[in-house]
């Protein structure tokens, strides 16, 4: 279901189809960690999150990382989320994922705005981003050779989440 190449050293999977309220109000994504290189510098270089319907990778790729401003993501490894050509303040509890984690991103959408909340092999991490637009595409974005994630689950209309931290509908 995803498309992937890369830029600028970055290697960027996106969804096919893109998500809308058209389709539902809750989305659920799980990505798992295949495999994270513990032989780079910054071994946690991925990026999971949202951009714009139509994005392509010379705009989610520039010079710069993914600082660009389609972009509603998390880096891993740091918990920085990324959005409008800049790093923001690190998501208290998103960081520290490894070989074997899994990744989950509960996406709720209203009339007008969504938002974006982190797990960590199921457990809630973080809201991560309010008021985000209500058309977007999932993606995944790394650097540095030997990682590696799969895309488990695309879940649309239900929460699998629930129940597990009360923090979700």
């Amino acid at each position: 279901e995803y498309m992937g190449s890369s830029g600028a050293g970055w290697r960027v999977a996106l969804m096919e189809k893109d998500i809308s309220t058209q389709q539902a109000s809750v989305f659920s994504i799980v990505i798992h960690v295949d495999e994270l290189s513990t032989s780079e510098p910054d071994p946690h270089r991925i990026c999971v999150g949202l951009t714009e319907p139509g994005s392509t990778l010379d705009k989610l790729c520039p010079k710069q990382l993914l600082l660009t401003d389609c972009i509603w993501g998390i880096y891993l490894g740091s918990g920085k989320r990324i959005h409008k050509d800049k790093e923001l303040k690190i998501v208290q509890g998103v960081k520290g994922f490894q070989t074997g984690d899994s990744i989950g991103m509960l996406i709720e959408m209203e009339k007008d705005k969504g938002t974006m909340s982190v797990y960590k092999n199921g457990k809630f991490q973080a809201l991560a981003f309010r008021a985000m637009p209500t058309c977007l595409t999932p993606m995944v974005a790394m650097t540095g050779a030997g990682n590696q994630v799969t895309v488990t689950d695309f879940i649309v209309g239900e929460n699998i989440f629930a129940g597990g931290d009360g923090n979700t509908k």
